[in-house]
């Protein structure tokens, strides 16, 4: 049987275009596999079937002209007349097939023999096979996949186009590309981590397809499994069969025989959302649970006609190893293609198809379609004021959004619950060593402390699958936190409640050795900032050990909240990526920092919060705000290590002497102590230190500039305001301090003008 493997029909042949009739024709009457085209009376026919109780006559034709349909018609009336004479009890049919609608002219042709002839175009006599029309028309009302609005309404999220980059290349594709290549007979593979659109590409996917095949530029339609809704299914068929059910398109035999035919590009959404059936609680053969659950899916894509393309998409992580990917798939020679984070562009438009159009991006949010279309339509995203309190509120709504997707797609926990069993996998991370690698046992403790059971089959599929988490090492089944904000976020919940429940907390979350960044002590104070338990922090403090993370992580949360320190606080032994010691100090005591090591530390000697600090025998990388040991002589002692001063107040006071107006001169302050020292944030009073008067009264505006420009964002959450860098732009912001006299930035414009 020949196919269009690799034409539309908009470039078809009229012998190929015959071909694609015929192949209809066979899947429609197969009872006499030799019918076909024959020769009869010396002049051939383009197809002639015989059934028991019919015979079926095809003319089929590319040519739109009266000249050629009348020509067609006549030859199919004379036939039928004659077969007619010699078959006296079976029934003539005579069918004019042609590429697009036929023309009136055509139909009257039709009309106008003596014997009643079918004139259909292509897509009409292939309905008989199956009414594609229809299907694609239920399809649309149907899901796909984790497509849908993150608001409250039922509305779809629009399509904005991501980059599909080809595995181990630099080569990217668009989805009208890919589209080409299912067309053509070609198989894709789509791997890419949570919330990365991978089902919004697959739903333009399916609107691109079916537009081209309702349009008569392609022959083939294409059907869009949501495999999450196939668990248990063995054979090709029943996915097929359930499919059509689950959609409510009637004809569900028809789909089956038009994937046989070869008319089906098959899309397949979600291979890490479906389960095989008898593999409870089993972690150990967990390649083979795998491997059984996909067993349908296999078989389909090994079984899909030449000629019809087919993609399957899932998570990145979801199996141990690449390998084990192309095993269970049976994708061996597939392109691989995963998808590139939003450009700041792609951000945009999203937001303003998402109905936020004067929304300004949050610098800390990951650049994923599903992150900020959730936080933009949940009203987060509108306009500066609102941004204000954006960080740890932020945070504290994707995850639970986050979560309310993972319990639709496994429907066994809610959502409450399985963000309990996130942050419990964050606090065990956070008490390992090293790389903070999680073993299978880490994650069944997790499920069992929250939930009380060992995970059944659902469980381990729903931990294999946790969002944030990466495979650690590939070949392996360890796992780890792909991205340090979202576990410190997830993190801060535990935190949040030894903060205000001491004496019924405990276990994991004392054990932790890496403390909670600025992101995940937002959340903490986001959580907390209402409650009136978190007006004092030093019966947690005195609950926790000098040596545990979670001292210092109380340490920072009760500063944030400005929560009473009672008494002197002991910090020991602690490794600290960065730690503010400028801003107020509710405390009559002192807060100790004994043998740390401090990666980077930003001081202020004028503030409350630097005054009651000490730290001793600690070995810190880097400190900004001071020249030297002599501007804090109180703060280090004798036994502390100091590789680097980087405030650069000596560098600061040179681009304050610069040949510059004074606003720009302010801008290139603050792009330092934001965008080039170590830190996600920075305090609001530190841009205006190592300032003067008249150089002070510009911070307000040039600091208004970055966040319109969503350069940086600012939150202030009850406490002195912070802004975050978009680390995305840092590239950006170098290249301006690197020359400033002749940057064309368009920000560079937008601050000279406040001179």
């Amino acid at each position: 049987m020949t196919y269009l493997a690799d034409r539309g029909l908009s470039t078809v042949t009229g012998k190929e275009f015959e071909a694609q009739v015929l192949a209809v024709a066979r899947m429609l009457w197969p009872h006499t596999p030799s019918s076909g085209a024959e020769n009869i009376e010396g002049r051939e026919r383009d197809g002639v079937f015989h059934e028991e109780d019919v015979i079926h006559l095809i003319e089929a034709t590319i040519d739109r002209s009266e000249g050629k349909a009348r020509q067609d018609c006549r030859k199919l009336a004379k036939l039928a007349a004659e077969m007619r004479k010699t078959n006296v009890d079976k029934v003539v049919k005579c069918w004019f097939v042609t590429k697009h609608e036929p023309t009136d002219l055509q139909r009257s042709s039709s009309r106008t023999h003596g014997y009643p002839v079918h004139a259909v175009s292509f897509n009409q006599f292939q309905s008989k096979l199956i009414n594609a029309t229809e299907y694609i028309q239920a399809r649309r009302l149907h899901k796909f996949g984790s497509v849908h609005s993150p608001n409250e309404s039922n509305s779809d999220v629009d399509f904005v186009s991501v980059d599909l980059k080809e595995r181990n290349s630099a080569i990217t594709w668009r989805v009208s590309e890919i589209a080409r290549e299912l067309e053509a007979g070609g198989s894709i593979s789509l791997t890419a981590d949570y919330g990365a659109g991978k089902s919004m590409i697959f739903r333009e996917l399916f609107r691109t397809l079916s537009d081209r095949y309702l349009n008569g530029k392609s022959s083939k339609f294409p059907v869009h499994v949501n495999l999450r809704e196939h668990s248990g299914a063995q054979y090709p068929d029943e996915i097929l069969e359930r499919h059509a059910r689950i959609i409510g398109f009637s004809s569900t035999t028809q789909l089956v025989r038009a994937w046989r035919a070869g008319y089906v590009i098959l899309l397949l959404d979600g291979f890490d959302e479906i389960t095989s059936l008898g593999f409870q609680g089993r972690w150990s053969k967990l390649q083979e649970l795998r491997f059984r659950g996909l067993q349908a899916v296999r078989e389909m894509i090994a079984q899909q006609p030449s000629g019809a393309g087919v993609a399957v998409a899932g998570r990145e992580y979801y199996f141990d190893s690449h390998k084990e990917l192309q095993q269970c798939l049976g994708v061996f020679s597939a392109l691989e293609v995963t998808l590139n984070d939003f450009t700041q562009e792609q951000v945009d438009t999203l937001l303003t198809n998402s109905g936020v159009p004067t929304a300004i991006t949050p610098a800390w949010l990951p650049k994923r379609p599903l992150f900020v279309a959730t936080l933009a339509l949940r009203g987060h995203l509108a306009g500066v004021h609102k941004l204000e309190a954006s960080v740890g509120e932020g945070w504290n709504e994707l995850i639970q959004r986050i979560c309310e997707r993972e319990s639709r797609i496994s429907g066994q926990l809610d959502a409450i619950t399985i963000r309990r069993v996130l942050e419990r996998v964050s606090t065990i991370s956070r008490g390992l060593d090293g790389d903070a690698i999680l073993s299978r046992k880490n994650l069944t403790s997790a499920f069992m402390d929250i939930c009380g059971y060992e995970p059944d089959e659902q469980g381990i599929l729903l931990l294999e699958r946790l969002p944030g988490l990466g495979v650690a090492n590939s070949g392996t089944e360890s796992r780890a936190f792909v991205d340090q904000d979202f576990e410190c976020a997830l993190g801060a919940a535990e935190v949040a409640q030894f903060f205000v429940e001491p004496w019924s907390s405990g276990g994991d979350i004392e054990r932790t050795i890496r403390p909670l960044s600025a992101i995940g002590i937002a959340v903490v104070k986001a959580m907390l900032k209402d409650d009136q338990r978190a007006n004092n922090v030093q019966p947690a403090i005195d609950r926790s050990e000098p040596t545990s993370a979670l001292r210092l992580d109380l340490v920072q949360s009760g500063l944030a909240l400005g929560a009473v320190l009672a008494s002197n606080v002991l910090v020991r032994d602690i490794h600290i990526r960065e730690i503010d010691l400028s801003g107020p100090c509710n405390s009559s005591g002192l807060i100790y920092f004994t043998e740390c090591i401090i990666d980077h530390l930003e001081v202020d000697p004028s503030s409350e919060l630097c005054s009651r600090s000490r730290l001793q025998g600690c070995l810190i990388r880097t400190i900004a705000g001071a020249h030297s040991a002599g501007d804090i002589p109180f703060l280090l002692d004798n036994e502390c290590m100091v590789d680097e001063f980087s405030d650069g107040v000596r560098t600061n006071a040179d681009i304050l002497e610069a040949d510059l107006p004074l606003p720009v001169r302010v801008l290139m302050v603050i792009t330092r102590k934001l965008f080039l020292q170590s830190g996600r944030a920075r305090k609001e009073n530190a841009f205006y230190r190592g300032l003067d008067t008249n150089a002070q009264r510009y911070v307000s505006d040039v600091l208004e500039i970055l966040i319109s420009e969503g350069l940086t964002s600012k939150d202030k959450n009850g406490g002195e305001p912070l802004y975050v860098k978009n680390r995305h732009e840092i590239a950006r912001m170098s290249k301006i301090l690197s020359a400033p006299e002749t940057s064309t930035d368009p920000l560079v414009a937008r601050v000279k003008a406040l001179a």
